[in-house]
């Protein structure tokens, strides 16, 4: 076996049922330590990421046919301490040995809207 093969972490991610509120949009954010980033369902990538050291902010409404019916899957794999990737200052993970990879959380952020009606006050005559 080859040692500079690298094998991503898996995680499996069940989000709850999303409403038919027109209004809210929902978002993951995800915070890891890796190289890249992958987010799947029922077998099917759905978008990736390449780790410069700040938060993956993924949109779903995109994924609403797939996450109706699969769980999502969440694979990372290892940063390499000598991985030629500029972070920003600040922004360098944290790699103890030859690799790191790591999930620093997940949250499910939902944003909301509203809409205004606006209308220009009527003047009244002298």
């Amino acid at each position: 076996m080859r040692k500079d093969i690298l094998f991503a972490a898996v995680w499996t991610l069940a989000l709850p049922k999303q409403g038919s509120n027109a209004n809210e949009r929902r978002f993951l954010r995800i915070r890891y330590v890796g190289d890249v980033a992958r987010l799947s369902a029922g077998g099917k990538l759905l978008d990736d990421n390449f780790a410069d050291g700040r938060p993956w902010l993924v949109g779903l409404a995109r994924f609403a046919p797939e996450l109706q019916k699969n769980e999502l899957q969440l694979s990372i794999y290892p940063l390499r301490k000598d991985a030629p990737i500029f972070f920003e200052p600040g922004l360098e993970p944290k790699v103890d040995g030859a690799q790191a990879v790591s999930l620093e959380s997940v949250e499910l952020v939902t944003q909301y809207s509203v809409r205004l009606r606006l209308e220009m006050p009527t003047q009244k005559k002298p």
